[in-house]
């Protein structure tokens, strides 16, 4: 069911998977393994449709519940979801998708850099 996607205007407009806005939602009531396991699936979908700008997002989604969760190994799964996010907006004109990445990697290094003072 959820592997189905938001599309208008007769397939001219794809809004993304169903599993990335499911994820969206359960992100915002807090239920973080909710929306991360809505994350992966998006992410599947959107791979085999080749929809590399949802990557992004969803990518982008991932990365701000995983550093929100902040549970062992969550700093590290989140750098590798804006790594992939970030290789998928390579060469693609998305400045408010690359701002949103920078202020993330920027948050996410600041943080494993005062977690790495303390020790």
């Amino acid at each position: 069911m959820f592997e189905r996607s938001v599309v208008a205007g007769g397939g001219l407009v794809y809004y993304g998977p169903i599993a990335h806005h499911l994820g969206l939602l359960a992100s915002t009531r807090g239920r973080v393994d909710d929306a991360l396991r809505r994350f992966e699936q998006a992410l599947a979908a959107e791979a085999r449709a080749g929809a590399r700008l949802w990557v992004v997002r969803t990518g982008v989604a991932q990365a701000h519940a995983l550093l929100a969760r902040e549970a062992p190994g969550d700093r590290a799964r989140a750098a590798q979801a804006l790594a992939k996010a970030r290789e998928h907006a390579l060469g693609r004109p998305l400045p408010e998708l690359e701002r949103e990445l920078d202020s993330l990697e920027a948050t996410l290094w600041a943080g494993s850099s005062s977690s790495t003072s303390t020790a």
